[in-house]
């Protein structure tokens, strides 16, 4: 490049051509030159140096090129590889009764951002039981979906997520399930303490340690109806949801996954083997919260205005009237005569 340069004219003015030397010799604008211009016949010397000193530039920048782009595929493929375990994390969890239909979620941290990657409900939504990569799309720290998600639509408790992680910096994934012995236990006050040792040590110390609970039954819609349930967690890894379900964080989404297991095998060991009080009514706040949410709805109807559609951003046209049909097919597809939906044994006929 600098041969050329020299070719193309006898001298090279300083004053132009300054920044063009100073790039090649690794200096700045500033830099002093021993003198202002340079005669092509008396810097052969010179000009050999500085092309080598462009070819080693050039080559530098080469190779940070490379190694950007070499991070950029490590990251897609990161990424990918999420997306992947979040969808197998949804298989699981419905495999053992967690999760049922469309109802639950999991999310994991993007790396190197504040973004998550989190599992949204598809147009056509075959539930969390044949969730797929495609399904899982990616949100930023504000809940907003990041990119075209493809017509899948962000769930509405989509705090759980994203507060959970700007509270807590040691947790890499988060779980929202449904399961039934936490809560069937929550709805007959079953305390959940230490029942067992060797048969599972880890529910033995989860118990041991403590689980808390929050006493509303409530879909956490809002961050202000989020951030009492993040108090009560605390430094925790579980909570119990009264009548609702369970939030189970850790620091990857296997370990979370582990974890929402060992949970419900203490929940339905504790329902099972404990006496059990009479349910208590509803929290009266939890009435009152699911009225106005009713009334909220038909008023945005009549405005010509979704609900769903406004807490589910993404959700195409006409998403509010879609049932578990999709699921259901999928159940028949499948060849199962019978599925466990609630989780406990018991065998329902589809």
């Amino acid at each position: 490049m600098v041969d050329a340069l020299y070719r193309r004219r006898e001298f090279i003015d300083w004053d132009r051509d300054r920044s063009e030397l100073t790039d090649l010799r690794g200096g700045s604008p500033s830099t002093p030159i021993a003198y202002p211009c340079i005669r092509a016949r008396n810097a052969s010397t010179e000009s050999t140096a500085l092309a080598s000193q462009a070819q080693l530039v050039l080559l530098r920048k080469a190779e940070q090129n490379m190694a950007k782009a070499e991070e950029a595929t490590a990251s897609r493929d990161q990424i990918d590889h999420l997306r992947q375990v979040i969808a197998e994390s949804c298989r699981i969890l419905a495999q053992h009764g967690l999760v049922s239909g469309s109802t639950g979620h999991v999310s994991h941290r993007v790396p190197g951002s504040d973004d998550i990657l989190v599992r949204g409900r598809p147009h056509v939504d075959n539930g969390l039981r044949y969730a797929e990569p495609h399904s899982i799309i990616r949100v930023d720290s504000n809940a907003k979906p990041v990119g075209d998600t493809e017509g899948v639509a962000r769930v509405s408790e989509i705090y759980l997520h994203t507060e959970t992680y700007k509270r807590r910096p040691d947790v890499n994934a988060v779980i929202h399930a449904h399961p039934p012995g936490a809560l069937l236990c929550s709805i007959n006050n079953v305390p959940l303490n230490p029942l067992f040792a060797g048969f599972n040590p880890g529910a033995y110390s989860m118990a041991t340690d403590g689980i808390p609970v929050y006493d509303r039954s409530i879909t956490l819609q809002t961050v202000e109806q989020t951030l009492p349930m993040l108090d009560a967690l605390g430094d925790k890894d579980s909570i119990l949801l009264s009548r609702h379900g369970v939030l189970v964080v850790g620091r990857s989404v296997e370990e979370a996954t582990g974890r929402a297991l060992t949970f419900e095998t203490l929940c339905r060991i504790a329902w099972m083997t404990s006496p059990h009080e009479p349910p208590r009514p509803l929290n009266p706040l939890d009435v009152e919260e699911m009225s106005r949410r009713s009334r909220e709805s038909a008023e945005m109807a009549a405005a010509g205005r979704s609900r769903f559609r406004e807490s589910h951003p993404g959700a195409a046209e006409g998403s509010e009237r879609r049932d578990n049909w999709p699921y259901l097919m999928s159940l028949l597809d499948s060849g199962a005569l019978y599925f466990d939906d609630i989780g406990l044994g018991t065998r329902f006929p589809h």
